[in-house]
């Protein structure tokens, strides 16, 4: 795993996975994020996936990422691990540290 996409996967554990599952599945407080960044999901789209997290869901109770502490820096990291894990690419999990990572 490339480094903006490990990066990604650290962000999401610290901002995203108390809500959303250590591996993006889901919990009772939010939805699976495989399912909504898999193909025909809700948010299947980059465009779509960056709104979300600049406007929020407050339909929802999602605050938008400033208000979690989220740095837009690692938009771009998070949903190529979401997207990764939407398509079945990555799995759950923690991934391999960078040093052991194989190239992709």
């Amino acid at each position: 795993m490339d480094a903006e996409t490990y990066n990604g996967w650290k962000q999401f554990s610290l901002h995203c996975a108390r809500c959303h599952g250590d591996d993006a599945l889901g919990s009772s407080f939010g939805p699976s994020l495989v399912t909504s960044l898999g193909p025909g999901g809700e948010v299947a789209t980059r465009e779509s996936f960056i709104e979300v997290l600049q406007t929020g869901r407050k339909d929802k109770g999602m605050p938008n990422a400033a208000k979690m502490g989220l740095d837009s820096a690692y938009f771009e990291g998070l949903y190529r691990y979401l997207s990764g894990r939407g398509t079945g690419r990555l799995k759950g999990g923690r991934p391999a540290r960078l040093e052991q990572a194989a190239p992709q």
